[in-house]
């Protein structure tokens, strides 16, 4: 089951990574209000628009497809939120550098 106010370590995929030098890492989690948050630095993964970044579990997912809008290599980027949990890079996404701090939504599935 899944416990609010700790947060988790994604797996993440397709080659990204934490960014490190001091940057938060990749990490979510679900307050008392079942609002799901995310946060971190990631780099080095594939881009490709549609390319999952991680899969949030059960619990954690939102009951249809959300858009966000973030900063990548000091730029607008587009990062989806999909029912399945996949958290999708997609337009302007970029491998140099990509922030998921700012990303909440309210857990429905």
């Amino acid at each position: 089951g899944s416990v609010d106010n700790i947060p988790i370590t994604p797996t993440l995929l397709n080659g990204w990574v934490d960014f490190g030098s001091g940057y938060a890492p990749a990490t979510y989690w679900r307050d008392n209000g079942r609002t799901v948050h995310l946060q971190g630095l990631i780099k080095d993964g594939t881009a490709t628009p549609g390319t999952s970044m991680f899969v949030l579990p059960v619990g954690y997912r939102p009951s249809e497809r959300l858009i966000f809008a973030m900063v990548s290599n000091n730029a607008l980027a587009r990062v989806d939120v999909g029912a399945d949990g996949s958290v999708m890079a997609e337009a302007g996404t970029s491998a140099t550098w990509l922030s998921l701090s700012g990303i909440s939504f309210f857990a429905t599935q």
